[in-house]
């Protein structure tokens, strides 16, 4: 039995005849007998008696019929689905966030991504760089978005990267700093005042010690955190100073009582997507990632002072 002689099965039974049924699925009158005819050997029992010109159904017709409506209605929801894979407006993707992007960026994107796309499920995980890693090399989320300058292809070669923007990190110090004077902050502007700094390992925390480092102001923090957010706060709480990323800092100078200035000699930083190889060709994740490109794009276009 296969879902064509169903379909027949269930236009007799709508129709109450194989003319009726002929007509609602375009074929001829002599097809549909022999459908249901076929069908009949198959099953080894009859489904119609057939009195004055019309077909009646048997009991067990009747008990075929309701349980072949559950299919189709199953098989029509699976058609539906099928059609919105293809065009990427249903399905289920994990995505991991370093805060910063998944704090302040991801949402933008996700809020141009869903739109119209109610059968998507989108889980959303936020950690630190390498929770993060962990997280995509154990199959746990699709993709990792992160900042960095380090060779992923290289040092993980089941990984593919897209460079979704590039940025600066900043110097952020409490609104009524001295420094929030300056055009332009330098390491040695910093010396004296309440460093805030970072406890995790990473590129940009090397970076920020390369430069720090010739100054003489290695370990000067006199506070670390491992998030750049929970590092404005506190320079914003303690009159303090702190380097971060420009995304997570122009979300925060709309919080506290921050100023923003250029930080030089500049610590570049560039967001990227990590996705495993395997999922090369996911259209729907290949659509957020589009759209997480626009956000960044579109953060940026923001003021980032103070």
């Amino acid at each position: 039995m296969n879902l064509r002689q169903l379909e027949f099965f269930g236009a007799v039974m709508e129709a109450g005849s194989t003319v009726g049924a002929a007509r609602i699925l375009h074929v001829s009158q002599p097809a549909v007998s022999t459908m249901i005819r076929h069908l009949e050997d198959h099953l080894g029992y009859r489904l119609f008696y057939r009195t004055g010109g019309r077909l009646q159904p048997t009991p067990e017709a009747f008990a075929l019929h309701d349980r072949s409506r559950v299919i189709f209605e199953s098989f029509e929801i699976t058609q539906n689905l099928a059609a919105q894979l293809k065009n990427a407006s249903a399905g289920i993707l994990r995505i991991g966030a370093v805060p910063a992007m998944g704090n302040f960026v991801l949402p933008t994107a996700l809020g141009r991504f869903l739109v119209d796309r109610n059968d998507v499920r989108v889980t959303v995980e936020i950690d630190i760089h390498n929770g993060i890693i962990k997280r995509l090399m154990n199959g746990h989320v699709d993709a990792a978005i992160v900042f960095n300058d380090i060779d992923y292809e290289a040092e993980f070669p089941s990984f593919e990267t897209r460079v979704l923007g590039e940025g600066d990190m900043v110097c952020v110090v409490a609104a009524d700093h001295p420094l929030a004077r300056l055009e332009l902050v330098r390491p040695a502007d910093v010396r004296g005042s309440r460093f805030i700094g970072y406890s995790a390992a990473g590129d940009v925390v090397r970076k920020l010690e390369h430069v720090f480092r010739p100054e003489g102001m290695a370990g000067i923090a006199s506070v670390e955190v491992q998030h750049c957010e929970t590092a404005c706060a506190i320079a914003a709480a303690s009159r303090g100073v702190t380097i971060a990323d420009e995304f997570t800092a122009r979300e925060m100078i709309r919080r506290h009582s921050l100023a923003v200035r250029p930080f030089s000699p500049r610590v570049a930083i560039r967001l990227m997507a990590l996705t495993p190889r395997n999922r090369n060709g996911d259209r729907l994740l290949e659509m957020l990632l589009a759209d997480m490109e626009a956000a960044v794009a579109r953060v940026q276009e923001q003021p980032v002072a103070g």
